[in-house]
This record gives C-alpha cells, sequence and structure tokens, in this order.
C-alpha cells in the first residue's frame, strides 16, 4: 500500500478493506462468544468500537470524503483502546511492582470510558460540545492519574512510562478541546501529542513486556530495554516539545525524531524477534 497513492479506486479497496473486515469479524465473533464468562466487563466498548474501524478506514480511502473525518475517528478509535489498555495495565503493574492497589471508583471509571467511546465521534459535534466533552475527560483523567500514585510509578520507567502515555491523553484531549477556543492553534499538534506521547511510547514498553512474559522468562527491562523507552521520550521532545520553542528547526527535529524511532525499534526488533520465534523457555505452548 506504500506505492497506491496512483491505484485505481477499486484495487485500493479490495487490497485493504478484505483484512480489516475479516479481522474485525473475527475479534468480534471471539468477544461476543465469551462475553458472559470474561472477566473484564467493558468489552463491550471494543464489541461496540471494532465495526467503526472499517468505517474509519472507508473514510481515510475515500477521495470524495473529507479525509478529516477519517483521521478524526481514527484517532478517537486508538484513544478509546489505549483509554482501556490503560486502566487494566497500570493497576495490575502497579500491584506487582510496587505492592499499590490502585483506588477505582466505578462512576470516574466508566465516564472515562464511556466519554472516550461519544468522542470517536468528535469530528460530527458542534465545536462547543466537542471542547465541552474533551474538556470533561481530560479533567476526570487527569484527577484520577493524580490519586493513582504517580510519584511512585515515576520513580521507575517500566512503569513510569504507561503514566507519561497516559498523561499524553489528557494532553491531547485539552488541546482538542481548546482549538475552538484557540484558531490559530493546529489540530496536527494534539494529534502527534497523542501518537508519540501516547502510542510512541506505551507500545514499546508492552512490547518489551509480552515478549518476556509470554515466552516464559521475567518481565524486566534491562539497561538497553530501558534505553528504548528513553530514545522514544527523546523523539516526542524533540517531534513535539522542541519545534514550539525553536520552530526554524523543525526539519532537523523531525530527522531526529524519526531517528529515534528507528534505532528504538530496531533494537527491540533485534532483540526479541529470534527470542518469540522460538519455543518458550518454561516449554509451555505459545
Amino acid at each position: 500500500m506504500g506505492f497506491g497513492g496512483d491505484w485505481p479506486q477499486v484495487v485500493v479497496y479490495f487490497s485493504t478493506i478484505p483484512f480489516i473486515v475479516l479481522i474485525t469479524l473475527l475479534l468480534e465473533i471471539d468477544l461476543i462468544r465469551n462475553y458472559t464468562k470474561d472477566t473484564y466487563k467493558d468489552n463491550f466498548y471494543f464489541i461496540l468500537a471494532l465495526p467503526i474501524f472499517v468505517v474509519a478506514k472507508l473514510a481515510l480511502l475515500t477521495k470524495e470524503v473529507d479525509p478529516a473525518l477519517g483521521i478524526s475517528i481514527s484517532l478517537g478509535l486508538f484513544r478509546l483502546c489505549f483509554l482501556l489498555m490503560l486502566e487494566r495495565t497500570m493497576e495490575a503493574f502497579m500491584k506487582a511492582t510496587a505492592g499499590v492497589a490502585l483506588r477505582r471508583i466505578a462512576w470516574v471509571d466508566h465516564t472515562i470510558k464511556a466519554l472516550g467511546f461519544i468522542l470517536i465521534f468528535a469530528f460530527s459535534m458542534q465545536s462547543n460540545v466537542q471542547s465541552a466533552l474533551c474538556l470533561l475527560l481530560a479533567c476526570l483523567m487527569l484527577v484520577r492519574w493524580l490519586y493513582w500514585h504517580p510519584s511512585k510509578a515515576l520513580s521507575r520507567i517500566d512503569v513510569g512510562v504507561m503514566y507519561l502515555g497516559y498523561l499524553a491523553i489528557v494532553a491531547n484531549l485539552v488541546q482538542q478541546g481548546l482549538i475552538p477556543l484557540q484558531q490559530h492553534w493546529s489540530t496536527s499538534v494534539a494529534t502527534h501529542v497523542f501518537t508519540l506521547g501516547t502510542i510512541g511510547l506505551v507500545a514499546p514498553a508492552m512490547v518489551l513486556r509480552i515478549s518476556n512474559g509470554h515466552t516464559g522468562r521475567k518481565v524486566l527491562f534491562t539497561p538497553i530495554d530501558k534505553l528504548c523507552i528513553y530514545l522514544m521520550l527523546l523523539g516526542f521532545g524533540f517531534r513535539v516539545l522542541l519545534p514550539i520553542f525553536e520552530p526554524h528547526i523543525y526539519t532537523e527535529c523531525l530527522y531526529i525524531s524519526a531517528l529515534c524511532w528507528l534505532v528504538s525499534f530496531s533494537v527491540i526488533g533485534y532483540r526479541y524477534i529470534p527470542i518469540l520465534l522460538k519455543p518458550r523457555i518454561d516449554g509451555k505452548a505459545h
């Protein structure tokens, strides 16, 4: 698809849509079939959201549709997925690493997830409604972040990176909520805060955890693993923060950020792809 810019529309559709439709269908079947015995009852958000990925893909590929629609829906969907995933993993990681049970307030948790789902459709909302919902969600998330013991989490990078990714969602929502009030702001800043600050920090950390844990190894971040996370954090700084203060070196910042990503994922791939291709060290099936 990297060379598909000039392909006929029908070829683009048939090379992309069947895959996303099939994978969505398989996931939906599994989620619905096991929902009654599922530990995570909030999986119904995934059940509702998964088909919308197909809509987002179509909106991105269709020339007659404003591409901002597909981008907005896609960001809303991934933001919801990370909201759900972080809520689950941060609680487990803090209990395992710091012996701390995170405080759970049911109405706060449910409101956060419900607002995250509603904001998938932010593009079609009136600007004042979108702003109010974004800022409300940001406030609720920030309050929860504050009583989830951030000082203990940020004392170690393997857990702290999840808290930073969570905080990047808050920053993304604040920026998105203030855009209608600050017309000179660019929507791309909010987008990059989420993609580099949340996805860019959380994804490699989860790859490291899963690669160790799912192969029977102890989940332990080595100095090289931590270096990869710090490189992603550095990439975020160069891509999002530094250009705000030094816009004349924007292009250089872009290349440095890309280099940070390239080195980080190359090192992770070099270290963990061979591990993932081998049998588990404890003899269990993958």
